[in-house]
């Protein structure tokens, strides 16, 4: 599912009522959430919960850590015997982070329509990267789900620890960069007043 992206227009989630107490759930694109409200209400919903989608994840693929959090609550429900189907349906019930919610709402909404897991995430491309996608086809086709989501959580647990073993061997030569910077300054500073009382 690919979004097209427009300057004044931002993605919302939404939960709401029917007039016949049915909970539905979906999205809109609008320029405000109280105009997204108004459209809504419009429509016959009640009792609405609308929570924006960052403008970032419209452009760019989930950063590792998203991909753990977004994975953990799967591997929760799976570990304690619940179906796929039905963990990502927890997932998006009890999850606060309006991105996860939405994505869980239609991975349901897509395995419900008969989709395997790799063609509901292809459906959400925007979100994922292809290493990603391509991993979770291979778990899919080797029949231990669990274990195999179990893997992708630990490639993404050192590919985290890896950047920030890095970031903390770069923070050095920065500051040894930074420290020099400022000697060279201050000779140059302290410099120029003595040549020119000399000359």
């Amino acid at each position: 599912m690919k979004f097209e992206t427009y300057k004044l227009s931002n993605l919302y989630y939404w939960e709401a009522l029917t007039l016949s107490g049915r909970t539905e759930s979906g999205s809109i694109k609008s320029q405000t959430k109280l105009q997204a409200l108004r459209v809504l209400r419009k429509r016959g919903w009640y009792n609405i919960e609308i929570y924006q989608i960052p403008s970032k994840y419209l452009i760019q693929p989930l950063e590792d850590k998203d991909i753990q959090a977004f994975l953990r609550p799967l591997i929760l429900f799976l570990k304690s015997g619940i179906a796929l189907r039905e963990s990502i349906e927890l997932a998006a019930n009890e999850n606060d982070t309006p991105v996860f919610k939405f994505i869980f709402r239609k991975l349901f909404e897509f395995l419900n329509k008969g989709k395997s897991l790799t063609l509901a995430l292809q459906e959400l491309s925007n979100f994922f990267d292809r290493s990603f996608l391509s991993m979770i086809n291979s778990v899919e086709k080797s029949g231990n789900f669990l274990n195999g989501i179990e893997k992708i959580s630990l490639h993404y647990q050192k590919k985290i620890q890896r950047a920030e073993e890095l970031q903390k061997l770069l923070r050095y030569p920065k500051i040894i960069v930074g420290t020099v910077l400022l000697l060279i300054f201050g000779i140059v500073i302290l410099s120029v007043p003595m040549f020119k009382n000399i000359y």
